[in-house]
């Protein structure tokens, strides 16, 4: 049932409209809303459930409360006891709880998720998934989610780029490498930045630029990765890779690394900077170990060839002189 689910929620949240397996019993839409509100105030998200089979399909309004994933990769992790600070699973109204819908075969309907804002809801942004579990089907319930944002006042965002890389990929379609950036969100508010990645030269010259591959929020108080793929190979010079973030509210975050990609000098480490390439480091010891002993054979020689030309001390004369050996 949990596996289901976690699979069926993913398809809503990717796709306009959500479809759960091959036999598709039921269609919803959108996958996200959005709303702004007041303390005390209500919000009514209405959501399009659309079963294209040929028989009739009941299910079951279920909210849920959601966090962010620890992969980092925008995919929400769902909090099956609701204790979420940022949860509106329990600002959903009595009627709505378990609410049994029916859905006519190749028919749309319309179903209205009220939420009451509590009085004492502080400025920041609010979410929960409204599911809906659809009945009878096969051995195990079906599931699909849509998500529903709630942002309370006018609540500050912030943003931080608290690393960036570049790297290969196993990824046949990123052969070119590809770059990875973690941004931080450290309100209470969600965050939709657009990031820009913008690689130049030593000159200034731009050499190109990256959109993020894929475009998604940043939960408060947490962090997401963000990827960009060169579509080509980077020249072999030394680069500036430069990426710029500004969400909704004109908040701005940035952050630079060198990438040396000249052939045999340095290469580009985890973090952006610059390390000796260990492959030239043997050849050059090696080169300076011949040199260092040719020149200690040279003193060597050039010492006793000087020893030799030196003059004798008058004793050692005596001992080899032919006239004190007649004497």
């Amino acid at each position: 049932m949990k596996k289901l689910f976690t699979l069926v929620f993913l398809l809503a949240v990717l796709f306009p409209y959500a479809s759960a397996g091959a036999d598709t019993s039921l269609q919803i839409s959108p996958a996200k809303n959005s709303f702004t509100a007041q303390p005390g105030s209500t919000v009514r998200a209405t959501i399009s459930l659309k079963n294209p089979t040929n028989t009739l399909t009941t299910v079951t309004v279920v909210p849920r409360d959601f966090d962010a994933s620890p992969n980092l990769d925008g995919q929400p992790k769902v909090i099956e006891n609701g204790s979420s600070p940022y949860g509106i699973s329990n600002w959903l109204t009595d009627a709505n709880l378990d609410k049994k819908l029916t859905v006519p075969a190749n028919q749309v309907i319309e179903y209205e998720a009220v939420f009451r804002v509590p009085n004492t809801a502080s400025e920041k942004t609010y979410f929960g998934l409204v599911t809906f579990e659809v009945e009878d089907h096969e051995d195990a319930a079906e599931a699909l989610g849509s998500i529903v944002f709630i942002t309370v006042g006018n609540p500050k965002t912030s943003l931080g780029i608290n690393k960036l890389e570049f790297g290969e990929s196993d990824d046949a379609s990123k052969r070119h490498g590809v770059f990875t950036a973690f941004v931080d969100n450290t309100s209470d508010a969600l965050s939709t930045p657009r990031l820009k990645l913008k690689i130049s030269d030593n000159e200034g010259n731009i050499v190109v630029e990256l959109d993020q591959d894929s475009e998604g929020s940043v939960l408060p108080k947490s962090t997401r990765k963000f990827t960009f793929t060169p579509s080509s190979e980077l020249p072999n010079k030394q680069l500036t890779a430069t990426l710029t973030a500004v969400d909704q509210n004109g908040t701005t975050a940035d952050k630079s690394i060198q990438l040396d990609r000249e052939p045999d000098s340095a290469v580009t480490s985890g973090d952006g900077t610059a390390k000796a390439d260990t492959n030239l480091l043997v050849p050059i010891l090696l080169a300076l170990a011949v040199i260092a002993a040719a020149i200690t054979a040279g003193a060597i020689k050039l010492y006793k060839q000087r020893k030799l030309k030196s003059p004798m001390t008058p004793s050692a004369q005596e001992d080899i002189d032919p006239q004190n050996d007649k004497k």
